[in-house]
């Protein structure tokens, strides 16, 4: 860019000041020699000239393109693939013009010109035709030095595509295929590159090459299906074997990056899900240690091949092949596996009752415990040995110790936890034939022996339903399936 950048510039310049001060005040009849000739180069300097006409006799736009013209002459000469968008406005008559000029330069080049002079202009009118000529001089050592480190540089780009291709292909032949796509995906990358012949052939070869490298890896499960308690460390970490082939035989891959996905439990009560990275040792195995299992019942972990950074590099704007690296990012997400475990909960074998009492936007207890009803059935199908126990009204002006009191005098034959709680209805809507529901509770999971409190759990919920009765109903259910799912998770 700082090639064309630095010519304009120099060349508007130096047009203004030869105009403003030594400009003739009408053209010259007879055309200079250089106009038909290049004058030949010598150990002094190299010679370039530029040409631009205009049809409608606009002198401005005929010396603009005379400029480009130049411009890109220099270039060629120093083997630069250029692409250039100059604006000049100018006003001018016959003794001088002034000249601003502005650029907007599209290059993907990386030249640098200087020394560069502008040596003689030369206008021909013919018609309504005006044409503008410039003789341009460029020191030839320093243009020599300059075609020799853009053929410098011409070279590395090539060498990037050819000498990381060629390792790769050394690596993928000695068993190390992750090593040799990573290789293949280098090659690729600089084959996008300004200047590099066949750039898409090579671009494609090395996407494909990287491909079927990844498609070598092969993923063993060696320890899975694990059991454990909610809350405590499973009894051993998952292993997975990672293995490729070289020379005919199967051979442990070390060291190949992996990220491991897992489910937790958020603050929020809702499942969620979190990443570490682990890698292959030495035999080529994964050693996957989860942190202790949040969540109650089956559960899946996912352990699969990381090569985000090397993917990044592919991800411009502008590829050659689009669908291609689609394809390999494909065939690297499949180099996956899928562990399972299963946890129990100790709290499950505690009998444990249930009396949450449903309220109408006043407070008034309403007839159906639906809270209650979804909680329970959380907690039946999570495996808890649940009790219902009925609401009543009368239990509304009761602290909470003292109904743990009522509970256990109940109760404490047949259970040894308590869930109390209140569930009432904070919103209501009606629109377009639609009812609109919004249920809160809040709930605490009670010792009956000492009337600690070992949990407690809020949530909101809403539902929709064409009838005012229905609404409620599964707005409630809807509640307490969420807070038994909470319970049933962090419940110790």
């Amino acid at each position: 860019m700082a090639t064309v950048r630095t010519l304009l510039v120099a060349l508007g310049t130096i047009i203004a000041l030869m105009s403003c001060v030594s400009a003739p005040s009408t053209e010259r009849e007879t055309a200079p020699p250089w106009v038909t000739s290049t004058p030949p180069s010598s150990s002094e300097y190299t010679y370039f000239v530029g040409r631009g006409a205009d049809t409608h006799g606009n002198l401005a736009a005929a010396n603009e393109e005379a400029i480009r013209s130049l411009a890109a002459d220099v270039t060629r000469y120093l083997g630069v693939a250029t692409t250039s968008q100059t604006t000049i406005e100018t006003r001018e008559d016959l003794k001088s013009f002034e000249m601003k000029l502005t650029e907007s330069i599209r290059e993907p080049s990386t030249a640098k010109s200087e020394d560069f002079g502008l040596v003689d202009r030369w206008t021909r009118r013919d018609g309504s035709q005006v044409t503008v000529f410039l003789l341009g001089r460029y020191k030839t050592s320093a243009l020599q030095t300059e075609k020799s480190r853009v053929q410098a540089l011409e070279r590395e780009r090539t060498d990037a595509v050819a000498l990381s291709e060629k390792e790769g292909d050394r690596l993928l032949a000695r068993g190390r295929p992750l090593s040799a796509a990573k290789k293949y995906l280098q090659a690729a990358s600089a084959s996008t590159g300004p200047q590099i012949t066949d750039a898409r052939v090579k671009f494609e070869r090395n996407i494909k090459k990287a491909e079927e490298a990844i498609s070598s890896i092969r993923l063993r499960i060696v320890s899975g299906d694990l059991h454990g308690r909610v809350g405590r460390p499973l009894p051993k970490p998952f292993e997975v074997e990672v293995s490729g082939s070289a020379g005919g035989s199967t051979v442990p891959l070390s060291n190949l990056p992996f990220i491991v996905s897992y489910p937790i439990l958020r603050n929020d009560g809702r499942q969620g899900t979190e990443t570490m990275s682990v890698t292959s040792d030495p035999k080529g195995i994964i050693t996957v240690k989860l942190p202790p299992p949040q969540l109650l019942g089956e559960q899946s972990v996912t352990v699969s091949l990381d090569m985000s950074p090397e993917l990044a590099a592919l991800r411009a704007p502008v590829v050659p092949d689009r669908p291609l690296v689609t394809a390999l990012e494909k065939r690297i997400g499949a180099v996956r596996v899928v562990l399972h475990y299963a946890t129990t909960s100790e709290a499950a074998s505690i009998p444990t009752g249930v009396l949450v009492i449903d309220l109408d936007r006043g407070g008034t207890p309403i007839p159906h415990d639906d809270t209650s009803a979804g909680i329970v059935n959380a907690l039946t199908q999570a495996g808890f040995s649940i009790l219902p126990i009925p609401s009543n009204r009368s239990i509304l002006g009761i602290d909470d110790p003292d109904l743990v009191k009522i509970v256990r005098n109940n109760f404490g034959n047949k259970i040894k936890r308590v869930i109390l709680g209140k569930a009432r209805i904070s919103g209501f809507e009606q629109s377009d034939g639609t009812y609109i529901v919004k249920v809160s509770g809040n709930v605490e999971v009670a010792d009956l022996a000492t009337g600690k409190v070992l949990l407690s759990a809020t949530q909101i919920k809403l539902s929709r339903a064409s009838d005012a009765s229905s609404a409620i109903t599964a707005a409630f259910k809807d509640l307490g399936t969420s807070i038994g799912d909470e319970i049933k998770n962090r419940l110790r």
